[in-house]
């Protein structure tokens, strides 16, 4: 049985509750109606600074949300052959990037928070952090030589 490829295309915006009012934003992420897997584990990034990049890997197994919940955050998602580039702020819901997948996220203004949500606990043999190997895993990965 041959596994489908997992592509950009396999990257989606998530729509999360978002109630926004002279307070400022609640956004809701739900577990059973909002993430696509079953959350083992939930970090922060904040403090980085304006138009900084952090991610450059990609997840052999791990499954990630990414909320931005404050700022703006532009985030560019690789397979190997194609790229494409997604916005977020506090009102445009989360970001599933499944396994497979390189990403790069850039805070685009100072201040600008991500909550990451995930459905494996820290395990550093998941991380591919170079891009030159993790385009020979991702060709081995999908078959081809």
């Amino acid at each position: 049985m041959t596994m489908r490829k997992v592509t950009i295309d396999d990257v989606h915006h998530i729509a999360l509750n978002t109630v926004s009012d002279e307070r400022g934003v609640l956004t809701i992420v739900d577990e059973e109606s909002d993430l696509p897997f079953a959350m083992r584990r939930i970090f922060s990034v904040a403090g980085v600074g304006a138009n900084d990049a952090r991610g450059h890997h990609a997840h052999k197994l791990l499954n990630q949300v990414l909320v931005c919940i404050n700022g703006m955050v532009t985030v560019t998602v690789d397979d190997g052959e194609r790229q494409r580039e997604f916005a977020l702020s506090a009102k445009t819901g989360g970001l599933h990037i499944p396994p497979g997948i390189w990403s790069q996220q850039t805070y685009k203004d100072p201040g600008s928070a991500l909550i990451v949500c995930c459905d494996r606990s820290y395990e550093e043999d998941d991380y591919i952090r170079d891009y030159e190997a993790y385009k020979l895993w991702n060709s081995r990965e999908n078959g081809r030589p």
